[in-house]
């Protein structure tokens, strides 16, 4: 299984490379501008977000689900 997961997953400090380079990074900082709100694939490439990240109905289900998971109504 771990083989499988190897090809497939990024271990976890390989996923928040991009998280880390968004909030330290010097070359961020020095032009907020062009980097507020834009979409990092791979980690420091302006990318464009997939069609479904950019769909209202599908935003609204994933912010409800996620509240019901925080209140404990999904298990």
């Amino acid at each position: 299984m771990s083989f499988v997961m190897g090809i497939f997953f990024k271990k976890p400090e390989e996923g928040s490379y991009t998280s880390c380079f968004a909030a330290a990074s010097p070359t961020v900082r020095e032009s907020a501008e062009k980097y507020k709100g834009a979409y990092f694939m791979p980690v420091g490439v302006i990318t464009q977000p997939s069609p479904n990240s950019q769909r209202m109905d599908l935003q609204e289900e994933l912010c409800e689900t996620t509240e019901k998971y925080l209140v404990g109504e999904l298990k």
